[in-house]
């Protein structure tokens, strides 16, 4: 029987011909495979709870972090679906947001960025403040695991290895403490602005502005972030930073 698996791309690929003449594409597959960059598999994950395999394509610009294998192995790909030759991971746990009492789901980030000046804001955990004064700068993120290697990482944030855990990093600080805080599974994340405006957004979805008083809350959801590992496939995070540093350099 031919195995049915749901197909997700921006961009039409010669390599995906031989996916449909092998596979039944359906959005009901069990199975879903991605191809393209960070910005297609973000999106397909977040509105998909099946395993994703996310193939990254050829180009020098796509990172891909959390791809293991690219489009140029096309038949090695179909070949281990076909026998079974994979294993199933979850990578991370998506992150629970809730504005205006409504909640969403974020594979990456919560973004809070500044609109033209400054954005005061103060940060609680569990109800208690974590700093004893008003922050200030650009913004905020806070990332998952999954998020730690995107904006995080460029802001100068660490790159997670726990499943569970959430990162805040801020954006070009004006404050005396500037080191990212990481927060355990169970810890509850509150962000209230004190001052100025910002725009809130989740893995590049705009929610709104928020003003003086407006709050938002963060924490880890129950929903895991599933992802296909296929056989002798299977990179390290030493693999994955050695691969993005190897493509940044060629393309300077």
């Amino acid at each position: 029987m031919t195995r049915a698996v749901e197909l997700i791309t921006k961009k039409e690929y010669p390599e995906l011909d031989k996916f449909r003449r092998e596979f039944k594409i359906s959005n009901d597959g069990e199975l879903c495979i991605v191809v393209g960059g960070d910005g297609t598999f973000i999106g397909a994950a977040s509105s998909r709870d099946k395993p994703i395999l996310f193939v990254r394509d050829n180009s020098p610009m796509s990172a891909g972090y959390n791809s293991d294998i690219s489009l140029s192995e096309t038949d090695y790909i179909i070949d281990q679906i076909k026998r079974n030759a994979f294993k199933i991971e979850d990578i991370g746990k998506k992150i629970k947001l809730v504005y205006n009492d409504k909640t969403h789901y974020a594979v990456n980030d919560v973004v809070l960025h500044n609109v033209k000046e400054e954005v005061y804001f103060e940060v609680y955990r569990k109800g208690e403040k974590v700093y004893p004064f008003p922050i200030s700068g650009d913004g905020i993120i806070i990332s998952n695991r999954v998020g730690s290697t995107a904006y995080n990482r460029s802001a100068g944030g660490p790159i997670l290895i726990d499943q569970s855990a959430l990162c805040l990093t801020f954006i070009s600080p004006d404050s005396p403490f500037t080191n990212s805080l990481v927060f355990k599974e169970d810890d509850r994340i509150e962000v209230k602005v004190l001052k100025g405006r910002g725009l809130l957004s989740f893995d590049n979805t705009e929610l709104g502005k928020l003003s003086i008083g407006s709050r938002f809350e963060v924490s880890t959801s129950k929903k895991p972030i599933k992802v296909i590992k296929l056989r002798g496939r299977e990179e390290s995070i030493s693999d994955k930073l050695h691969r993005l540093i190897i493509r940044k350099m060629s393309s300077v």
